[in-house]
């Protein structure tokens, strides 16, 4: 939850994907990292002041919502299926 708390300290972050697989695959940067015996890095997060500030999300278009039920007298009303489909326009 680190990185949803961030913003509220005036901090932003960023996964660092690459430095599982380098802390992984190149000896000297474990060794850097000190990494206790049989630990392994599973994550890694970048957390500084951020360049920009966004005051709000950028407005998306309201999807359509279709719901298509399908039911058989056959099924009880708890075993109802609902399919939904989502058309973005």
């Amino acid at each position: 939850y680190l990185e949803l708390a961030l913003p509220g300290f005036g901090l932003g972050s960023c996964w660092a994907g690459y430095v599982n697989y380098a802390a992984g695959q190149w000896p000297p940067l474990a060794e850097f990292l000190s990494f206790p015996e049989n630990h392994s890095c599973h994550g890694a997060l970048m957390v500084g002041f951020p360049k920009f500030r966004y005051s709000r999300a950028p407005r998306r278009n309201h999807p359509v919502v279709r719901y298509h039920e399908t039911f058989s007298r056959q099924e009880s009303e708890a075993e109802n299926e609902f399919n939904l489909s989502i058309d973005y326009n």
